[in-house]
């Protein structure tokens, strides 16, 4: 395994940390211009109707309804199967909402940041894993 520059791993770390940090402020930022979210923090008429779109500690934006919607029985998989990403993309521009839709999208890219940053932590370990190895006991 070839040697790696400490530095240049600290900021392939600290550049992937950003990322996903971003990423994760800007899906809240999209998800709080759902429709969906501006009912359920409605304080002026709380009731039945807005305790209807919370589950538990979260909103059931459209976002949520993707994540949490299955396949119909007319379909080839097997009923109460969860969507998976491409249906869920087509659920949401069906559902008419761009905030949620851009929200997803950003997910996606979550995803592969995270994944980075996993890269990343694991080139620092190495790092340190072969200075251990190279120093006497």
């Amino acid at each position: 395994m070839s040697r790696r520059d400490p530095t240049a791993a600290c900021v392939t770390y600290e550049r992937a940390a950003a990322a996903v940090a971003s990423l994760t402020q800007r899906i809240g930022l999209a998800l709080c211009r759902c429709d969906i979210y501006g009912l359920a923090m409605e304080e002026e008429h709380p009731g039945p109707d807005t305790a209807a779109l919370w589950a538990g500690s979260r909103i059931k934006t459209h976002l949520w309804e993707a994540y949490h919607e299955t396949t119909d029985a007319d379909s080839p998989y097997p009923p109460e199967r969860r969507l998976v990403a491409h249906e869920q993309e087509e659920y949401l521009i069906e559902a008419d909402c761009p905030h949620c839709l851009e929200a997803w999208r950003l997910v996606q890219q979550r995803k592969d940041a995270r994944k980075a940053f996993g890269a990343a932590k694991r080139a620092i370990r190495q790092i340190g894993r072969n200075a251990i190895a190279r120093s006497p006991a």
